[in-house]
């Protein structure tokens, strides 16, 4: 065999080999903190950096007296019985001190919860390829999605603010530029950080992993990708055009630059809430950040302000990833848009019952065309690129009705989907409820709620269960929260003594959930129907079902 042949051979093996690589799941290793501890102290008002008393006050001896320089207090939120909850970053010595103070601090009775600040290594963006490619016009999801006759309604308001937590974004790209959002109450390049906000000169975002004011990109395309299929700029004889191509984007860095620790999002997440954005995309691997109080508080401090979180559901291959233990994000599957074939579930993507949407996000034959840095633009496929194409049509649905809640945005987004079922039958009822579609999002009427069924039925020709305990009511757009959490707009009757099983409530039902859990005493045989009363139970709107939910079965013992 000649040389020239080996060499192909072994450059055609590298390149699959890369691309398998790209393909894997790309978990990130959590480890602990050198010299950093996380606490969230419980007290009837919201702590302040200069409250050095107050937290004195309930600091472990251990730990005082309270230093303003390495303790600062990252955000408030409101705790279930009503207390405040504010999270503090504090620095200790070393290693050693931080399993210390992290003990000290736990024992307090006015700290709720204190952990180390987790780094996180490994690369845990969600995109599998990169190539230039010269057809700028050619960005094939935008007909799928129904983007050009949705741009004839609205192309997005500039005062939607969509939040790129990211690698950086290029604000300087002839494509970008006049979409970025920009901190008006900031003097910029004068040293001084006028609006009060922690942050000097934060202008044009912040860079949190390098923590500066600059926002720009260090070698890494992905968030610049990710903005361009926000907010790429349209009729401006230039490249391309972003789904919501009137609204603005946030830039935040907080990642690429020394390590990816749990405080640097939670202070990401906290900027963007802080600064007015509506909607954050995160294009991310979060499996890992599973058990980690850090990001678990700083989701409830998004979701408390009504801030909507959309995040990738990632490019494992896998069914029920563990990133679905966050009902507090929105999680987007990826389906092919290309010039052959259109809404299959992307290869590479994750699915399941935790699955909130889908998107294109790429794969088959080509990926989704988008900015890249140097005023270029290139392809790249991965739920990276169906997280951010959801989350634009979030912005176009609020720029259209900027009057309605977050809840009331994710029930149109939801029951506006095309469904994929018909081409995706193997993972039916997996993929949310369907691939997004801008034009009716924006245009169609709001419909009434939908319920899919029990999962414990699902796959049962026949309705008999036995040693049953928990239902779970698969919803398939989104209930009004109260009306969903009301036991007693549910029924469990034993059919053969007509009484009423006592219903509770197993899990919160917020935006991400996609179903409604109850618990109950274990039932003994005999025939039951299960029962969700439609005048009781609305969606965000108001709207009941059009007409109760019913379902019986059968127990055996």
């Amino acid at each position: 065999m000649s040389k020239f042949f080996l060499i192909i051979i072994f450059v055609c093996c590298s390149l699959l080999m890369a691309e398998h690589s790209n393909r894997s799941s790309n978990d990130v290793k959590r480890v602990e903190s050198a010299n950093e501890v996380i606490f969230a102290v419980k007290s009837n008002t919201a702590l302040r950096a200069n409250d050095v008393n107050s937290l004195n006050a309930v600091l472990p001896k251990s730990l005082r007296p309270y230093d303003a320089q390495s303790t600062k207090p990252l955000f408030t939120y409101r705790d279930q019985d009503g207390s405040m909850i504010t999270i503090f970053e504090h620095r200790v010595e070393n290693r050693s001190t931080v399993k210390a103070a992290v003990s000290a601090l736990t024992s307090s009775s006015s700290v709720k919860w204190a952990s180390p600040n987790y780094s996180y290594e490994g690369d845990p963006r969600e995109d599998i390829t990169t190539t230039n490619d010269p057809k700028t016009g050619e960005q094939y999801h935008h007909p799928v999605m129904k983007n050009p006759e949705a741009w004839k309604i609205s192309q997005g308001s500039v005062t939607v603010v969509v939040a790129v937590t990211d690698d950086g974004v290029d604000i300087d790209h002839v494509d970008l530029k006049n979409r970025m959002w920009k901190n008006t109450k900031e003097i910029p390049n004068n040293n001084i950080d006028d609006d009060g906000n922690g942050y000097v000169d934060d202008f044009d975002g912040w860079d949190f992993s390098s923590d500066d004011n600059d926002p720009r990109p260090n070698g890494g395309s992905h968030g610049t990708h990710v903005a361009g299929i926000v907010v790429a700029e349209r009729n401006n004889k230039t490249g391309i055009s972003g789904t919501a191509p009137g609204v603005n984007v946030m830039p935040i860095r907080f990642y690429g630059s020394g390590s990816w620790t749990s405080s640097i999002v939670a202070k990401s997440y906290a900027y963007a809430v802080d600064n007015g954005a509506k909607i954050i995309t995160t294009s991310f691997n979060i499996n890992g950040f599973v058990g980690d109080p850090v990001y678990e508080a700083s989701l409830k401090y998004l979701y408390q302000n009504g801030v909507l979180l959309f995040n990738s559901g990632g490019n494992g291959s896998q069914a029920n990833p563990k990133r679905q233990a966050f009902h507090e994000v929105l999680l987007v599957a990826s389906t092919i848009a290309d010039e052959e074939s259109d809404d299959e579930k992307s290869s590479y993507s994750n699915w399941g019952i935790g699955m909130d949407i889908s998107a294109p996000g790429g794969g088959g034959k080509a990926g989704i065309l988008s900015t890249i840095p140097g005023n270029g633009y290139g392809r790249k496929s991965g739920t990276s690129m169906a997280s951010p194409n959801a989350a634009a049509v979030a912005a176009m649905i609020w720029s259209v009705h900027p009057e309605w809640t977050r809840e009331q945005v994710v029930a149109q987004l939801f029951r506006s989907c095309d469904s994929v079922d018909e081409v995706n039958k193997k993972y039916k009822d997996l993929l949310g409820p369907g691939r997004v579609n801008t034009y009716n999002a924006i245009h169609q009427p709001t419909l009434a709620p939908r319920i899919r069924g029990l999962r414990e039925l699902s796959n049962k020709t026949i309705p008999i269960l036995k040693n049953v305990t928990k239902l779970t009511v698969a919803v398939v757009d989104l209930l009004d929260r109260n009306k969903a959490e009301n036991t007693s707009n549910w029924k469990l009757e034993n059919l053969d003594n007509g009484k009423e099983v006592t219903l509770h409530l197993d899990a919160d039902y917020l935006i991400g959930s996609n179903e409604v859990v109850f618990s109950f005493d274990k039932l003994s045989a005999g025939n039951y129907r299960f029962i969700g009363v439609a005048e009781k139970l609305q969606d965000p709107f108001g709207t009941s079902l059009e007409e109760d939910f019913v379902v019986d079965f059968s127990v055996n013992e």
